[in-house]
């Protein structure tokens, strides 16, 4: 028995300044995740900021009327093992 899912895919934003800080190589891939929707299914608040962890990056983001734009990209901190 097949089972058909439709996928809502988002527009994805990501601003200039953002953009230069992301790798090139991982650009594509990112956009793929995002335009996919990576928040909790019980989440649709358009003044929360979500995160997720990409390729050592820290992306935060806003969902508001299927646009998801990018509001900040930064390096992982990495934990100190003392």
């Amino acid at each position: 028995e097949a089972v058909l899912l439709l996928l809502e895919l988002l527009i994805v934003v990501i601003p200039d300044d953002i953009l230069e800080r992301i790798d090139p190589d991982n650009l594509e891939a990112l956009k793929g995740i995002l335009k996919e929707d990576p928040r909790p299914s019980y989440q649709n608040d358009p003044d929360r900021v979500y995160g997720l962890n990409y390729a050592g990056m820290n992306i935060r983001f806003t969902v508001s009327q299927g646009v998801l734009t990018v509001c900040d990209a930064s390096r992982e901190e990495k934990e100190s093992t003392r």
